[in-house]
């Protein structure tokens, strides 16, 4: 059976697509805390681990065919599905050391295909995906653990496409990402858990790139800026909380003075960039 990796891994820098350098000198909002409700990794951790050699079932012309289980080290039931000819066929189930199912996966020709499920240890439902020929493909679900939505994917054939939805635990949009297959660039929005927005720009991959934004939450532009590659190219608005200009400073394709200001206008430094991030 093949490792199970986790499906947001390192999902677009997770609700923050701010720059290392900004995050830096404090410019925009720093990247918030996990939220204690948020979904933990889908894999196979260390305790449901077990060697492949624990199944047992039977063989013809020295394949494995029809039901088949396997064990944990202290004999309890890791997994168990048929096999056709060698190869995984229709529904598996895997459990964790508790008894609760942890995934049902469905394979044709030892391909996953069709629908999956993923469950928290509790037995409350975690992920919902589908599969074609081994690639995902259709909507993918993340749950928090109480049942609320989590996240909202699309695939079509393995490749990301249409709206990508990341919700507060409230229910609320937390992050939006529009992706156009053929396209590399894609928009994308984050609100404030009032609904306000937060921020808006363009991704290209998991690097910020164009024209970015971000918001008080009162609406008024906090920053608005060039940016190539995560690199922070040129100001071209700064406002405090009460909508006034702000000298923005001297920054121009990438190289000249940032100036970083708190909510209120206050001037806190005056930092040299060098091709777009702070020179050291």
């Amino acid at each position: 059976m093949r490792s199970h990796s986790n499906y947001y891994q390192n999902k677009m820098l997770k609700n923050s697509y701010l720059l290392a350098c900004l995050l830096l000198t404090g410019v925009l909002y720093a990247q918030e805390n996990t939220q204690s409700h948020s979904p933990t990794t889908i894999t196979v951790d260390e305790l449901s681990y077990t060697d492949e050699k624990s199944g047992k079932g039977s063989y013809q012309d020295n394949q494995k065919t029809g039901l088949w289980t396997y064990f944990y080290d202290d004999q309890k039931l890791w997994k168990k599905g048929e096999y056709d000819k060698g190869k995984e066929t229709g529904t598996w189930q895997i459990y964790y050391k508790n008894g609760n199912v942890r995934f049902l996966e469905n394979y044709s020709n030892g391909i996953r295909h069709g629908k999956s499920m993923a469950y928290y240890e509790d037995g409350k439902k975690k992920l919902v995906s589908n599969y074609a020929d081994g690639k995902p493909d259709g909507e993918f679900i993340v749950y928090f653990d109480d049942g609320k939505k989590y996240t909202v994917q699309h695939y079509d054939k393995g490749i990301k496409t249409g709206k990508y939805t990341e919700y507060y635990h409230n229910g609320k949009i937390k992050t939006e990402e529009f992706y156009v297959i053929g396209k590399p660039e894609r928009k994308y929005i984050t609100y404030y858990e009032s609904g306000k927005v937060k921020e808006d720009g363009f991704l290209k991959g998991n690097s910020i790139t164009g024209e970015h934004t971000t918001y008080f939450e009162n609406g008024i532009v906090t920053i608005k800026a060039i940016m190539a590659d995560n690199r922070l190219m040129e100001v071209l608005e700064r406002h405090d909380k009460n909508g006034n200009k702000l000298d923005p400073g001297t920054l121009k394709n990438g190289n000249g003075i940032f100036n970083h200001y708190d909510d209120n206008g206050k001037l806190l430094a005056a930092v040299v960039f060098e091709n777009g991030r702070p020179k050291k």
